[in-house]
């Protein structure tokens, strides 16, 4: 039995699907806006002086807090449904319905979030690990659940779901840094493997 353990942005997708998320769900125009605020906590990241999870929870913060639960999850599934399939690389199609006509477990690992990435994996069979937004009294509260699943926290979920010792061969494809702990997770890692 094998494992394939698949990065969504940038690996799965040309696009990012936060980013395509925030527009679809707040507008361009706030999105625009968050862009300048968020800035300089965009370059104490990209600088290394803050790190991922605080960055990611202060655009949440930004995008999302006290926003309603059900309109969240509602509009990710529309999203989801309607937008995901214009973002997802042939190649990467190709090789997730290849893993499952094997008979391979495949499984999604993603620092975006389950809200607009369920639906998309639920109608194609595929597991779904990722980041999850704290809900309190039906409004998201701008923190996250258990941190994002970025980096190291990828190859932790992943242990936490599955027995390695099941599988004979593992598979993983990612094309960030984000991803190094997930491939360096698999047997048989690909980088950057459906760029054309």
């Amino acid at each position: 039995m094998r494992l394939a353990l698949f990065d969504f942005d940038g690996t799965i997708s040309d696009g990012d699907s936060f980013r395509g998320f925030i527009i679809y769900y707040c507008g361009y125009s706030k999105f625009i806006l968050g862009s300048i605020i968020l800035s300089p906590i965009y370059l104490l990241y990209v600088l290394g002086l803050i790190k991922n999870n605080f960055m990611k929870e202060m655009a949440i913060s930004f995008y999302f807090k006290n926003e309603s639960v059900t309109n969240l999850w509602n509009k990710g599934k529309q999203y989801s449904d309607n937008e995901i399939d214009k973002i997802v690389r042939g190649k990467a199609r190709e090789k997730i319905n290849w893993h499952q006509s094997q008979g391979d477990r495949v499984v999604i690992v993603s620092a975006s979030a389950n809200i607009w990435l369920d639906s998309w994996c639920s109608r194609n069979g595929i597991e779904l690990i990722a980041t999850e937004l704290e809900e309190m009294d039906g409004k998201i509260t701008g923190k996250l659940v258990n941190g994002n699943c970025f980096g190291i926290e990828k190859s932790i979920r992943v242990a936490r779901l599955v027995n390695v010792n099941d599988y004979e061969e593992i598979y993983a494809y990612g094309d960030s840094r984000g991803d190094l702990e997930l491939l360096d997770f698999a047997n048989k890692p690909f980088y950057k493997p459906f760029r054309d």
